[in-house]
């Protein structure tokens, strides 16, 4: 049996749901600083949305020293969250005061699955030569859209 994917450095075992996407964007107690630099991003736009994930996303993955099994386990988790009729993907998006998780007030997400859609997209092409020396083919995100 093959061992648990575990984080960076750490011995806790890596869970990638969608949800994951969203960390960086996370502005508890920072609403003053990242919220303010964040709220000047339209995240329903996909230009925009690419810039935010270049900026804030790719960014903690390298500083985390993710691992290619670590990139895979999130596709394939965005892939199968995007191939389910089932899935809620407004439930990554709301608040939690449990979680202490809040977004940008000014981020109102439109089209839930069409902002992780546009995600998935974006991360098959950064990630398109490390998938294809790794052996991995996801599904193109053009064969999702007909979901939507």
């Amino acid at each position: 049996m093959a061992k648990p994917l575990k984080y960076p450095g750490s011995d806790i075992e890596f869970h990638a749901g969608p949800s994951l996407l969203l960390a960086p964007f996370d502005i508890y107690d920072r609403e003053e600083s990242l919220g303010q630099e964040l709220a000047a991003y339209d995240p329903n736009d996909p230009k925009q949305l690419l810039l935010l994930l270049d900026r804030y996303f790719f960014g903690c993955c390298e500083q985390a020293s993710w691992s290619t099994a670590h990139k895979v386990m999130l596709t394939r988790s965005l892939q199968a969250a995007l191939q389910s009729l089932q899935y809620d993907f407004a439930a990554p998006l709301q608040d939690s005061h449990d979680d202490c998780f809040y977004l940008p007030a000014t981020w109102q997400i439109q089209a839930p699955r069409q902002f992780f859609l546009n995600a998935y997209s974006i991360l098959l092409k950064r990630w398109v030569a490390e998938f294809a020396t790794a052996g991995f083919s996801p599904m193109p995100a053009e064969n999702l859209r007909h979901l939507a």
